[in-house]
Parts: structure tokens; C-alpha cells; sequence
């Protein structure tokens, strides 16, 4: 009787949490496969409609549960990144989780990021010619995010467009050279096999590298130093970089023997 003669009283419902729900799922401390937290997430967003899913690495603090990851064990702060990196492009890319993980490809690849490593694997759809393309696949084009993908859709209808062009309108030009053509690419050239465009993309482990007469740190991506990377700042014999292509940071400190550890 009390809620029948409330609703007569408010003639509208206010919604539940009317900003979105989110959640949060903690990532390492038990076996799932990137695959199964992402099939997860993307469950929530469609069935539940979801405003946001976070994704935190476990770090461990009980001593005595044999099950979990000992204490000590570093947290998974690379592929915390890069299921954040996934999220985004399920969201707002147009990608499905099918593209990027399956059952042949259960885990992300953690020396690169979900959307090159999609392009690397599927080298069919490539190079994509930006004067022709429509913006859904200009923004496939690793190192081309939205605000550039829509520059470049705007800019081409007063003709066509070329490389020294595109270099100005924000993309990460030395990782998407490998992917796309401009009207003054050469010929015929064709997409280069994906393993020599991984090779020259993709660079080694950084811990314990030494640093370069620039700061920065040697076998960081080109971009670092040709400023499409850039310092952030620096406390306490910490360095914080940050490579836009790869939207990763690093935290550096030099020790005793004027090494870099990237943290």
C-alpha cells in the first residue's frame, strides 16, 4: 500500500545513478586470459549498458594465500595498459572483440599496442589510401587517432592530399608511413611484409639500456626524439616520458652506474 500510494505521489521515477554505473575488475591475480576479461567487459557494455569498466593489476600483499601471486611479484602495469587501450578501441573505434582477441589470439600483445598488432596481422587491408578511404578505416591506421582521421577527411575535399600534409595534421606519421598512401606515395609499393613493419616499430626491452646524449633513453621508439615524444618532467632523479604513438609512459631513474631502469 505504501508504494502504490508514493507512486501517485511521484509521477516520475529519477533514474538510477543517472551519470552511468562502472565497475572495476582487478587483473592478475587469478588465470583469465585477456580474452575472458575482455569478453567480460564487452558483455557489460552491451547487456548492461555500462559507462565504463576499469582495469586494475593485481598487487599482491597476502603472504600466506599459495594461490595468488606471491608479494613482490611485480603488478601487470603493461597489460593493465593495454586492455585499456582495447577498451577504446571496442568503444569508439568500430572494432569488435572478435578482431582483436579469439581463440587464436587469447592474450594481448604486450611490446605493442591492440591496434597495431591487429594491422600487423592482417596486412590485406593495407596500405589505406587516405584520399579515398572512409573515415571508419582511416582510423584503423595505426598512429591516426579521431581528431586527425577527422582533419584528414575535411581536408582532402579541397584536394588531394600528401604526405607533407598529413605530417601536419597530428598523426603518429612514423608508425602510419607503413599503413596508409598519400597521393604522392610511390606507385605500386604496396604494404611491406609485417614482419619487417614489426622489426622496425617494435623495439627491444628497455630495462637496463643506458641513456643517449638526448636523456632519453636508447631504444626508445624514434618519436621520442623527434618530438612526437616528449619529456613530461623530472623529480628526484625521476624521468616520466611519453610516447604518443604507443600512448605509453615510462618511468625512468638512473643509478649508480648511470643506467636507466625503466620502472
Amino acid at each position: 500500500m505504501a508504494l502504490k500510494e508514493e507512486k501517485k505521489t511521484i509521477k516520475k521515477v529519477p533514474l538510477f545513478v543517472p551519470a552511468g554505473q562502472s565497475t572495476q575488475m582487478v587483473i592478475g591475480a587469478t588465470g583469465e586470459s585477456d580474452l575472458d576479461i575482455m569478453g567480460t567487459a564487452n558483455e557489460f557494455y552491451k547487456t548492461y549498458n555500462l559507462k565504463r569498466v576499469y582495469y586494475s593489476g593485481y598487487i599482491p600483499i597476502n603472504p600466506k594465500d599459495s594461490l595468488l601471486p606471491q608479494v613482490g611479484t611485480a603488478p601487470p602495469l603493461q597489460r593493465e595498459n593495454r586492455l585499456y587501450q582495447t577498451d577504446w578501441l571496442l568503444r569508439f573505434y568500430g572494432f569488435s572483440l572478435n578482431e582483436i582477441l579469439n581463440t587464436q589470439h587469447q592474450n594481448l600483445e604486450l611490446d605493442m599496442d591492440p591496434k597495431l598488432a591487429w594491422a600487423i596481422r592482417n596486412p590485406q587491408f593495407f596500405p589505406i589510401d587516405i584520399n579515398t578511404a572512409s573515415y571508419q578505416w582511416i582510423i584503423r591506421i595505426p598512429g591516426v587517432g579521431r581528431q586527425s582521421a577527422n582533419k584528414i577527411v575535411q581536408a582532402r575535399k579541397f584536394g588531394k592530399l600528401r604526405e607533407d600534409q598529413v605530417k601536419k595534421m597530428g598523426i603518429a606519421f612514423n608508425r602510419a608511413k607503413y599503413f596508409m598512401s598519400c597521393s604522392d606515395s610511390v606507385f605500386g609499393l604496396g604494404f611491406q611484409y609485417p614482419d619487417q613493419v614489426r622489426k622496425a616499430l617494435v623495439k627491444e626491452p628497455l630495462i637496463g639500456e643506458s641513456s643517449n646524449s638526448s636523456g632519453l633513453i636508447s631504444g626508445v621508439d624514434s618519436s621520442l626524439i623527434s618530438g612526437q615524444g616528449s619529456t613530461l618532467g623530472s623529480v628526484h632523479d625521476f624521468t616520466l616520458l611519453v610516447d604518443r604513438e604507443a600512448n605509453n609512459f615510462f618511468a625512468t631513474k638512473k643509478d649508480k652506474t648511470n643506467q636507466l631502469t625503466l620502472f
